[in-house]
């Protein structure tokens, strides 16, 4: 199997490998079986055309979460990009990206940072397209994300994150498919 490239690109597609993100931001590159797949044709026409059509969505996804401030309009947004595969929507990423306020879909969020732990660390940015420490691998998804979430009581108009009616926690979510770093995974011995 050859691997994508674009047609502004001289070079082989590189697609993420899990997440990328910093303090600000987590972009989350997942696949998933298209809803295209799942539709049943309800068509009566016999022609050979409509068996034979490939799905014009995407299984590939990268989904975005970061906070916007905005005077008027601040929250936590959340941008899901499919047809990740075209490098214009790779290079655009959140924060920072035209039309901010129309993906947020929590207001009552008021400051939201991300860390990654690299099985040692914690880290303030995460790439998973950087090769490990052999040169070769790929460091892929981090092995949890901790994310530290400040969120306003409904019923109480402030923007002070330090305000007492303001809830501060942090919740770390532990990533399963996370590539240990080849020089200090455990080597299997022959015998």
């Amino acid at each position: 199997m050859g691997t994508a490239s674009t047609a502004t690109s001289s070079g082989p597609f590189v697609y993420n490998l899990g997440v990328q993100g910093g303090t600000d931001y987590c972009s989350i590159y997942i696949g998933r079986v298209p809803r295209s797949n799942f539709q049943v044709d309800t068509s009566t026409s016999n022609s050979s055309n409509s068996q034979n059509t490939q799905p014009t969505d995407s299984d590939l996804r990268r989904i975005d979460y970061w906070y916007v401030y905005d005077p008027d309009n601040s929250g936590l947004a959340r941008q899901e990009v499919v047809m990740v595969t075209n490098q214009d929507d790779i290079n655009n990423l959140p924060p920072g990206i035209a039309d901010e306020t129309s993906y947020i879909f929590a207001k009552e969020v008021m400051a939201v940072t991300f860390e990654y732990f690299d099985g040692t660390t914690w880290q303030s940015s995460w790439d998973g397209t950087v090769f490990g420490s052999d040169g070769v691998t790929p460091l892929g998804p981090p092995l949890a994300i901790a994310i530290t979430i400040s969120v306003a009581r409904s019923d109480v108009k402030t923007t002070d994150v330090s305000d007492p009616s303001v809830l501060t926690t942090r919740h770390v979510i532990h990533i399963p498919t996370a590539v240990t770093n080849p020089s200090t995974a455990p080597q299997s011995s022959a015998g």
